[in-house]
């Protein structure tokens, strides 16, 4: 704050030393004004446009931005903890339900281990009983291979013998070996020894049945009571969620609002960015004002193409000397140069304004995109909160029910003690979103005014731009009056020769040539080259030719011909010597209106700064350059050539060299000749310079064949 107070400070006894001293400083200043016009003084108000974008709509869609991520994180923190609070409310009946199972299995285990001792008593006497009876089919056993070992013994000897005499009659009879059957058939009569072995049939047998059909059921039976008493119980539920977490919640929160406040950083730094910019952008106003006054100053073609009072000036003193004339315009020429104060546009200005339009329309959409985004978050946001405002109670039912499978009689004691559990919840969920509802903050609609007020504003100074940087033009014709002739004398030099094609132009120049059609104007082809195209007239440039023109006709000539041209002794404007002859010897650029009876351009109003000492010494000077002007027309009188040209060629004898004579002689046309140069420049009273022209010629040549006659007859 102190730093840009210091700088306005700086500025302002700058700015007012300026103005008060120095035209340079008035003329930038009154030039910058129609520039806040141009794209540049355009742009300083869509940067202020976008300055209001950044620090209303933008952050405050940031703000709200920030509110949606706090409501959202709120809001997963009530889902948690109400999930949290479901999950407890739901798995409470349950473990209400598993805790009275678990006693009431522990008081039946309690009973069916009293059951099992009881029975674990009558098992041992059972297995008592069944071990006597397996002894006993252990002996039966026994006595069956007793038995079958004693009985067995005497068939087995006598078909050992019968096979071993087999044997030996083979090995005796050799080829008769058959004859040895015989003592195979004989064998056959031991198996009436096997006889004594169906005893130890008998006693297997019944140890067969024994075990089968009386051994077998019995030990299944006992099993069977066994298992009535040994059995498992088991629980089985289903319940299945999944609540995974890497880090605590709290953490994840902390997380996700420094993400979105990092995103968010950069709107921040670019509003600084752009506040910075807009500091500076001021002074691109004041460089295009001084770039503006260069070009004015330094380059004929520079913005000029504004027919004013001077063109009309230089082509009535044409049409006074028989010249081309420029006016009417050709219709091309009236679309490409205008008046000042017309209403129409150039093709330069309707193509600038074209491409205002589209960087306009830019900025506009941008701006309205802000604002659209600012307001339809701040609507959402706070339709969220008038219409989700809820507030819940709700009871859990009862959703839990006991089932006993299997079949016996345990399993029937059990079916009847769990049909008289039912789980009961008394508990609810309470919800409450009151405390995690958006509180979006309003946007600035007097902001939103500004900003669209500010473009409406940059769209009529778009349209309106070329009107309003005509006024340029104006006001540095006004500081710089006789820059503004000359540039006057270029753009109308520029239209005569851009006009008709190549072959015209050669026409003419040639008609002039041979013809001698004198009211043809001398012009020749590198000037046309130079006024159609802007690559050859830089290119001459380079090459150093220079052109100077009539600041009242318009005639062009060399920069270093001083014979058919007068510069003003005071600010060296070129004129054709006819030209500053018929003006009265007086420059029209450099001297005050009131000083040459001009009454056009008479401005009533005065300089402050101007004192009464300036005066006189402004009034000095100009009689000075009169009387040095007066000198030079002088030097150029007849009597005054003619004297030279006796003096010359002469001798200075003659009578003829006579200052009596020869004053006589030349008085008619001294008379003459003062009688021209004091002329006015009216259409009724004065000559024109075609008839001045020929009379001093023909002055000169009189006096030259008298002289040659007078010494003819000597």
């Amino acid at each position: 704050m102190e730093f840009a107070l210091a700088i306005c400070i700086i500025l302002a006894f700058i700015l007012s030393i300026g103005l008060a001293f120095s035209i340079t400083v008035r003329c930038i200043v009154f030039l910058a004004l129609p520039n806040f016009c141009s794209s540049k003084g355009r742009s300083i108000l869509l940067m202020y446009a976008m300055v209001l974008v950044l620090n209303y709509p933008v952050q405050n869609y940031s703000h709200n931005m920030v509110v949606l991520s706090n409501s959202t994180t709120c809001g997963q923190s009530l889902a948690l903890n109400a999930t949290k609070k479901l999950l407890e409310n739901a798995a409470s009946p349950l473990f209400a339900v598993l805790n009275g199972i678990e006693k009431m299995l522990k008081a039946i285990k309690r009973f069916a281990e009293k059951v099992r001792d009881a029975f674990k008593a009558l098992l041992r006497a059972v297995r008592e009983i069944f071990s006597m009876v397996a002894r006993v089919f252990q002996w039966l056993a026994g006595m069956t291979d007793v038995c079958n070992e004693n009985m067995g013994q005497p068939y087995r000897k006598c078909k050992k013998a019968f096979d071993d005499g087999y044997n030996k009659c083979c090995a005796v009879m050799s080829i008769f070996k058959f004859l040895c059957g015989i003592v195979t058939l004989v064998g056959y009569l031991c198996n009436i020894a096997r006889i004594g072995e169906l005893l130890c049939l008998i006693a297997d047998a019944i140890k067969d049945f024994i075990v089968s059909k009386i051994g077998a059921p019995v030990m299944a039976r006992i099993n069977d009571i066994k298992d009535m008493f040994y059995f498992n119980v088991s629980i089985d539920y289903h319940f299945h969620y999944n609540m995974n977490q890497s880090r605590p919640y709290s953490d994840v929160i902390k997380a996700i609002m420094k993400e979105i406040k990092e995103k968010l950083t950069i709107i921040d730094v670019l509003q600084t960015i752009v506040d910075n910019i807009m500091a500076f952008t001021i002074l691109l106003v004041v460089v295009k004002a001084v770039m503006y006054r260069r070009g004015y100053l330094y380059k004929n073609h520079f913005d000029n193409y504004y027919i004013t009072k001077h063109l009309y000036d230089i082509d009535a003193r044409r049409k006074e000397m028989d010249k081309d004339s420029l006016f009417p315009l050709k219709y091309l020429e009236q679309i490409k140069f205008i008046p000042t104060f017309s209403h129409l546009m150039t093709k330069k200005e309707l193509k600038k304004m074209l491409k205002g339009l589209l960087f306009w329309s830019f900025s506009a959409f941008s701006a309205t995109y802000y604002i659209v985004c600012d307001y339809g978050l701040y609507w959402i946001l706070d339709l969220v909160r008038r219409h989700l405002d809820v507030r819940t109670s709700a009871a859990i039912p009862p959703h839990l029910q006991l089932h006993v499978k299997g079949q016996g009689p345990m399993a029937d004691v059990y079916k009847s003690m769990v049909g008289v559990i039912e789980p009961v919840s008394d508990s609810g969920l309470n919800l409450d979103t009151s405390v995690c509802l958006p509180r979006p903050l309003e946007p600035n609609f007097d902001a939103y005014k500004t900003i669209f007020a500010i473009l409406f504003i940059c769209l009529f100074l778009n349209i309106f731009e070329a009107y309003a940087l005509r006024l340029r033009h104006i006001v540095s014709s006004t500081y710089y009056p006789a820059r503004e002739k000359l540039r006057a004398v270029w753009l109308y030099n520029h239209i005569l020769l851009s006009r008709g094609g190549f072959f015209l132009f050669t026409r003419r120049q040639l008609h002039r040539k041979w013809k001698n059609e004198k009211d043809i104007e001398k012009m020749s082809l590198i000037s046309r080259l130079e006024t159609k195209y802007a690559f050859f007239r830089k290119l001459v440039r380079l090459f150093g030719r220079k052109r100077k023109h009539c600041l009242s006709c318009g005639r062009e000539g060399k920069e270093s011909d001083m014979t058919n041209f007068t510069h003003c002794v005071n600010c060296n404007m070129p004129y054709c010597n006819d030209c500053f002859t018929a003006l009265g010897n007086v420059c029209t650029a450099c001297m005050n209106p009131v000083d040459y009876g001009d009454q056009d351009d008479v401005s009533v109003e005065t300089d402050s700064s101007e004192e009464e000492e300036d005066k006189l010494i402004r009034v000095a000077t100009l009689k000075m350059r009169k009387q040095k002007a007066a000198k030079k027309v002088d030097e150029r009188r007849p009597s005054r050539l003619l004297s030279l040209f006796q003096k010359k060629f002469l001798n200075p004898d003659d009578p003829m060299t006579n200052k009596a004579f020869s004053d006589e002689y030349t008085s008619e046309y001294d008379e003459s000749y003062q009688y021209e140069s004091n002329a006015t420049t009216s259409e009724d009273d004065r000559p024109k310079a075609q008839l001045k022209k020929a009379r001093a010629d023909k002055v000169s040549m009189d006096i030259f064949k008298e002289r040659m006659d007078h010494n003819v007859l000597a």
